[in-house]
């Protein structure tokens, strides 16, 4: 009897202060309404990581059918260095922390627009960075043919993927006191 107290007690402190990282995901569109537009996104009151790092993701519709495409399409600036890209991936990088993971290009709407979703990994130092500024600053250039009014509306959206930092929750340390004080309870009840 007193090695399943034991144990009942034992499980019951475990679960309860085993904190549980919970997933984020959060994101933000902006209209293209004209060419070589920057884009500050602010986001306000994110939880902290949870040292793991992440992933920055930038998904745009578009015209990015004139040449002068080939050597910058997307900048971020800041962070310590400077990100460029193309649609055909990483055109010069010297953000520390920061890699392409995924670079995928695709044919919109609207005759030549092209969908591009470009999915960056992040160091836990550089998305935790990210978080304490609260606020990136994207340029998108596409061509003078932008589509704002039509259904193909020519778009840039950013936005993380991440893991929070494990909280315990106050509930949970309430569950062991109780579990506890049953314990106790019982123990006295039996001699």
């Amino acid at each position: 009897m007193k090695i399943t107290n034991f144990c009942i007690a034992l499980i019951l402190g475990i679960w309860s202060f085993s904190a549980h990282a919970v997933p984020v995901s959060v994101s933000q569109t902006r209209s293209i309404s004209a060419d070589g537009q920057n884009f500050s996104f602010l986001f306000n009151s994110l939880p902290a990581s949870n040292g793991a790092g992440g992933f920055f993701r930038f998904f745009a519709r578009g015209d990015y059918t004139d040449p002068r495409f080939e050597t910058a399409l997307i900048t971020l600036d800041g962070l310590g260095g400077s990100l460029r890209v193309n649609e055909n991936g990483i055109v010069n990088n010297s953000i520390t922390g920061l890699s392409l993971s995924s670079n995928n290009t695709t044919p919109g709407g609207g005759g030549v627009d092209q969908t591009l979703d470009l999915i960056f990994a992040l160091s836990g130092s550089l998305l935790d960075t990210l978080l304490a500024d609260s606020s990136i600053t994207v340029g998108v250039d596409n061509s003078g043919d932008v589509d704002a009014q039509s259904s193909y509306r020519d778009f840039v959206r950013v936005g993380f993927d991440y893991r929070a930092a494990s909280v315990p929750e106050p509930s949970a340390a309430y569950l062991l006191a109780l579990g506890l004080l049953g314990l106790f309870i019982r123990r006295k009840r039996n001699p």
